[in-house]
């Protein structure tokens, strides 16, 4: 045979193969060959441990043979043990040899198919034992839809058409099921044909039915109905196919009802319409009211910003008479006036500003920046005397980084201030004094005074003259 010159050298019940390096190797644990051998197995070719056909066979130093398996299982975890036969001590790594010319002959004996009761006739080496009988015919198998039934490989094929248990197709639903719950499965098949139990229609499905028998849409004459118009107050339920005579039937009826309903909705429909209006008069009535509150709200905004803005003027201001002003200079733009935070002279005491024009002088060759002290109106104005009369001392700082900048390097100027009125407002600019052409614009707006188009200004206000 083809198949066994290919496979001479290797074991057909499919022993676990040993590693030809190593005499010792480790093998799958099986003991002896039990196959129906023919003629019988010569004795030189049985294990004296399991008395069956040597497996894997070795041979000790004394010369008797055994299967791997079993010598190992007779002497346990030994490395030193006595042989089963004549008890001559030797060791298990240096002197148990494998022997591959018994191997080959055992392999070589002729064995029958253990199917040969059920009726298989194959018969073979050894070699080939194993490998038929994962192909015998007459192998005892279970059927794996798990019924329980045992049967052999050839008639798996039938049992497979006759097994409760196998799955089939539902010819109307095309659903997998098995095929012992087909019976109860067509009780409850959505594409089954069933039959209606009033009517006795026989072409529906069973999906169909509920529609057939519903009693706005359906179409099944023997239906019970309610009358058309039931929502008028008829009562009468009749079959479908009987609808039509009883509503012919009950017309005066029927017209009775409709006068009566329609006088129901109109007295309904005029409900709502004063309901309605009344809900139109509410809520006009909430919209001028939440109008109001919008007002409200509003002009509380504006005295809480005003109030705000007082609170933040007054934790600015000062008291004491000194101002430190940080001037940031516009881009561009320098016609209009820099007003500086206010500041009194004491508290209660006279309220001030700086008002820096960077263009405040402009003559054909140069331009000159004016610097003045604006009185401004006052919280405490009516407790004071007036004209005011002091004078201002103006400090432009160096921001020079150099360490040795003395006082003598700032710009000081000296303001009076006399015969100032009380002012109207704020910004009043007839109550001023100062400086028209306080120093050159293009020298004030550079180093070592501007720095990042920033001065820093300190103004102290000394109060000498004030008259009744």
């Amino acid at each position: 045979m083809p198949s066994q010159s290919r496979n001479s050298s290797t074991s057909s019940v499919r022993t676990a193969r040993s590693s030809r390096s190593s005499k010792l190797a480790s093998v799958e644990e099986k003991y002896g060959f039990e196959a129906n051998f023919e003629p019988s197995l010569d004795k030189k070719y049985t294990c004296p441990v399991c008395l069956a056909g040597l497996r894997e066979p070795v041979q000790t130093k004394c010369g008797h043979r055994f299967c791997r398996a079993c010598i190992k299982k007779a002497c346990g975890s030994q490395a030193v043990t006595k042989c089963p036969i004549d008890k001559i001590i030797f060791d298990l790594k240096t002197e148990l040899f494998e022997d591959l010319a018994v191997k080959r002959e055992v392999l070589s004996q002729k064995v029958l198919c253990v199917n040969k009761e059920r009726g298989c006739s194959w018969t073979a080496e050894l070699r080939y034992l194993e490998e038929h009988g994962d192909q015998c015919e007459f192998a005892l198998v279970a059927c794996q839809n798990g019924c329980g039934e045992e049967f052999i490989q050839q008639h798996a094929e039938q049992h497979g058409k006759e097994c409760p248990l196998r799955i089939i197709t539902c010819s109307y639903c095309k659903e997998n099921i098995v095929h012992r719950d087909l019976t109860p499965h067509f009780q409850v098949c959505p594409r089954h044909p069933v039959s209606c139990s009033l009517c006795g229609k026989t072409d529906l499905l069973r999906e169909q039915l509920k529609a057939h028998l519903d009693c706005d849409e359906g179409d099944c004459p023997d239906v019970v109905v309610p009358c058309s118009f039931q929502e008028m107050g008829c009562n009468e339920q009749v079959k479908r196919d009987l609808l039509s005579a009883h509503v012919q039937d009950a017309t005066q009826h029927h017209f009775q009802l409709m006068v009566s309903y329609t006088r129901g909705l109109k007295s309904q429909v005029q409900s709502h319409m004063d309901t309605m209006r009344e809900t139109h008069e509410i809520c006009n009535q909430l919209i001028c009211e939440q109008a109001d509150l919008a007002r409200q709200i509003t002009e509380q905004n504006k005295q809480i910003g005003h109030q705000a803005a007082l609170l933040r003027e007054v934790q600015q201001i000062g008291h004491s008479g000194v101002l430190y002003w940080k001037v940031e200079l516009p881009s561009q733009n320098y016609t209009n006036p820099l007003l500086s935070p206010p500041f009194y002279t004491s508290q209660p005491g006279y309220k001030f500003r700086l008002c820096l024009e960077l263009r405040g002088h402009v003559a054909r060759s140069e331009t000159h920046a004016s610097l003045f002290v604006m009185m401004c109106r006052g919280e405490y104005d009516d407790q004071l005397f007036f004209p005011f009369g002091g004078v201002c001392h103006v400090t432009v700082f160096n921001q020079s980084h150099s360490r040795a900048v003395s006082s003598d390097q700032h710009l000081t100027t000296t303001i009076e201030c006399q015969n100032l009125t009380r002012a109207e407002t704020d910004n009043c600019q007839t109550q001023k004094r100062g400086r028209l052409r306080f120093m050159k614009t293009d020298t004030l707006i550079r180093a070592p005074y501007c720095l990042n188009r920033e001065l820093f200004i300190r103004a102290d206000m000394a109060t000498f003259c004030a008259s009744a």
